[in-house]
């Protein structure tokens, strides 16, 4: 009885955090898709101070939102588009294989000897996009198994990820009684002006289950 109680519980809330508001306008710009400025900046500002951020930085939490956004579309969390995105994958990392090897084949002399370098600058991306994809499907089909929101869930696991990639530990500090700490300060400042305001335990518990 106490499982299944909590398992609707988890349902519940769900639904609940599913049906919620997303508001983009403190976060996209309309006409191009880009992070406005002023989010940027109060990212920026929740970073360490001597961390250097690169321009990936950007672009990888751009096209996690952009997909976390695209993914509440529901004909896209298909059996078959995970299938697809495998084999986009795939293809992409062949080709890349195959590019890497022509380079090396291409004399300097030749003609157009950089065309190789071009068609992988190009990869990169969709690299980005195949490897975006496949992590959402990991994250949301752990979540779906949890009782939690799938889109959700990715977008949290998205900005550890990226507070990861600065170099920083999971965690926050216990001092003084209270729990905080610049992971959570960051993930606020990622999240709070897409999804609003979420309360500081919600943070604590999405950090704990990546401890």
């Amino acid at each position: 009885m106490a499982k299944a109680a909590r398992t609707l519980t988890r349902k519940r809330r769900g639904r609940k955090t599913r049906s919620a508001p997303i508001d983009t306008s403190k976060v996209i710009e309309p006409q191009d898709g880009s992070l406005l400025e002023t989010y940027r900046a109060a990212v920026a500002a929740a970073i360490p101070a001597g961390i250097v951020v690169s321009e990936t930085f950007w672009i990888t939490l751009r096209e996690r939102i952009g997909l976390f956004l695209k993914m509440r579309d529901r004909w896209l969390r298909t059996p078959a588009a995970r299938k697809r995105w495998e084999r986009i994958d795939k293809v992409v990392d062949e080709l890349a294989s195959e590019m890497r090897r022509e380079r090396q084949n291409t004399s300097h002399e030749h003609a157009n000897a950089y065309w190789p370098n071009r068609v992988l600058a190009g990869l990169q991306e969709a690299k980005a996009q195949s490897t975006a994809h496949l992590i959402y499907y990991r994250v949301a089909a752990e979540a779906r198994n949890k009782g939690r929101d799938p889109n959700r869930e990715y977008l949290f696991q998205t900005v550890i990820d990226l507070w990861v990639s600065l170099g920083q530990e999971v965690g926050y500090s216990t001092s003084g009684g209270s729990r905080s700490g610049p992971l959570v300060d960051f993930f606020k400042a990622c999240l709070d002006p897409l999804l609003g305001d979420q309360p500081d335990e919600t943070v604590r518990s999405i950090i704990r289950r990546r401890r």
